[in-house]
């Protein structure tokens, strides 16, 4: 595999990527809710005429090219609907249309030349950089829902916080997936913050809520513990995650809390 640290400046490959594949993305960023929310149009813009250059810096430079565009860290003092805003970064790292294809890659492999593998997987990693970007956005969004920030703070429903919640769930878990034979780092990373995210929106909807403090019988599944203590053996997903359960089938004799 051939990854967007191996560009050379000037390449063909470079070339090429820039003025095809990457301004395909940028032209779908251009157009999308997120950007418009946060007025980032013409950042983006800015990210096309620049493109070869930011493509040669190699990831780091390519990447903090991204977030200087897209970063939303400087918006965290506004009030605005952050629900929102985390909706609309979800929607876009959704879109096929920046989505990988590691099958087209694998065919390429077998029926190309090398340039055109090269390209294909080069591509594919240019992707994978933009996409790492607007989930990292994604989840700083999803941390300012209930703040003072929050411009729907008192008004969201529970029911909504869950939804959107499970919803940006699915999309790391399908990152999850794309990356499960990735070679770097990227998979736990994700992983880290699939489970942070499910930590914090589940303890905002749980704010207010009547606890309760229950002891499970040694070795115990969380899953029938979930259901004698509530009636509902679905809730069995937020004991393991509010107590960082690491064996949710044998559970160990300790005061455990879990919404009534």
């Amino acid at each position: 595999m051939v990854f967007l640290g191996d560009i050379r400046s000037g390449s063909e490959i470079v070339n090429e990527i820039a003025t095809v594949e990457y301004q395909y993305i940028l032209w779908c960023l251009s157009d999308c809710k997120f950007t418009k929310l946060f007025e980032l149009s013409d950042a983006v813009a800015d990210l096309t005429t620049t493109a070869a250059a930011a493509l040669s810096s190699g990831p780091e430079g390519f990447t903090k090219s991204l977030l200087s565009a897209l970063g939303v860290g400087g918006f965290t003092a506004s009030v605005i609907n952050w629900g929102k805003a985390a909706e609309a970064l979800k929607a876009v790292v959704s879109d096929k249309r920046i989505k990988a294809d590691t099958t087209a890659i694998t065919v390429w492999n077998t029926r190309r030349k090398d340039l055109e593998v090269q390209k294909a997987q080069l591509a594919s990693s240019v992707q994978e950089q933009v996409r790492n970007v607007l989930l990292v956005q994604m989840a700083g969004c999803a941390s300012m829902i209930g703040t003072a920030q929050d411009l729907k703070a008192s008004s969201r429903s529970d029911e909504e916080v869950l939804k959107l919640r499970n919803e940006m769930l699915e999309v790391l878990e399908n990152e999850m997936l794309y990356l499960e034979h990735d070679p770097t780092y990227r998979y736990e990373h994700i992983e880290e913050c699939y489970h942070c995210l499910y930590r914090y929106l589940t303890d905002e909807v749980m704010q207010g809520t009547n606890d309760l403090t229950v002891t499970p019988s040694e070795n115990e599944p969380a899953v029938v513990l979930a259901y004698d203590a509530t009636g509902d053996a679905s809730k069995v997903e937020e004991l393991v995650y509010r107590n960082r359960i690491p064996f949710p089938l044998f559970l160990e004799k300790k005061s455990l809390k879990i919404s009534g």
